[in-house]
């Protein structure tokens, strides 16, 4: 009796460990599900000359995001997810009202950046965490807590100031004029009018 339900026992184990990797996970599944909508995305947004030059580098930026939301320290991929998707609402709601081209560079750049910051940061977490035990150990351990003060505002920093660049796009605008005609309107407004 017991033979005939182990096939079965087998795949109810498979499927919770698949789940439990997926729920463990959550973050990184859902950083590929924006990655590869941002991806789908860029011909609508962008024109075919900046789709194809800025692809190469949304592949690059996504694997690197991916593999370092696995095994990067807590806030590390939940900023590596709300980036994207903070970039990607906004070019949907319509928020950006100049060129939507530039969101996906400033994601690609900002995101690598970060990736980077988080690399330095875990090396030199797990570097400098160890003390020789010398004189020399109080200079080393205000290292220490210098370098992770410095890491923990890139934790932060970074991924806040891209999406202060992204919300900057909603209050910004392209000018209405050529810059020599608006210049001209400033102009004759300043001049006292004839009655």
């Amino acid at each position: 009796m017991d033979s005939i339900f182990l096939p079965f026992l087998w795949a109810l184990n498979g499927v919770l460990a698949v789940t439990y990797i997926l729920v463990e996970n959550l973050l990184t599944v859902g950083l590929l599900g924006v990655l590869t909508w941002m991806l789908l995305s860029l011909k609508p947004f962008a024109n075919a000359y900046y789709a194809e030059r800025i692809k190469s580098f949304l592949l690059v930026t996504g694997v690197v995001s991916l593999v370092m939301s696995v095994i990067a320290p807590a806030p590390a991929p939940f900023f590596l997810l709300a980036m994207p998707l903070f970039a990607m609402v906004s070019l949907y709601m319509g928020l950006s009202r100049t060129n939507p081209a530039d969101i996906f560079w400033n994601y690609a750049q900002t995101a690598l950046i970060y990736n980077g910051a988080i690399v330095l940061f875990m090396f030199l977490e797990s570097n400098l965490g160890r003390t020789s035990g010398t004189s020399g150990e109080m200079y080393l351990l205000q290292g220490q807590n210098y370098v992770g003060l410095i890491g923990g505002i890139a934790m932060y920093g970074i991924p806040v100031f891209f999406m202060a660049s992204v919300a900057k796009e909603y209050l910004a605008h392209k000018p209405q004029q050529e810059p020599l005609d608006m210049l001209t309107t400033i102009r004759d407004a300043r001049k006292p009018r004839s009655r």
